[in-house]
């Protein structure tokens, strides 16, 4: 398991896409008008995800980004917009 250190020491910090990802996130949840725990049971993930992704501590991953721009009636690039212009 030595590699996984490793791979941490190169990748210590998370990307700054997260936390641009969570804030459009929780802009889209909340504009939708659904809690943190409706959003939560229709992804599949517990409440406190959600308070991680949208906090841009944890990065969301491919299919639960999918999922949740099929719910809340936007494009995935919308998570990844910045002032109208994409990251």
């Amino acid at each position: 398991m030595k590699w996984v250190t490793e791979v941490l020491q190169l990748f210590p910090h998370r990307h700054p896409s997260d936390a641009l990802v969570g804030k459009r996130l929780r802009e889209r949840r909340e504009a939708k008008g659904w809690t943190p725990s409706q959003l939560a049971i229709a992804i599949g993930v517990s409440e406190r995800r959600i308070a991680k992704f949208e906090a841009g501590k944890e990065s969301m991953d491919a299919a639960r980004l999918f999922a949740a721009a099929r719910l809340l009636n936007c494009a995935v690039a919308d998570f990844f917009q910045r002032d109208g212009a994409a990251v």
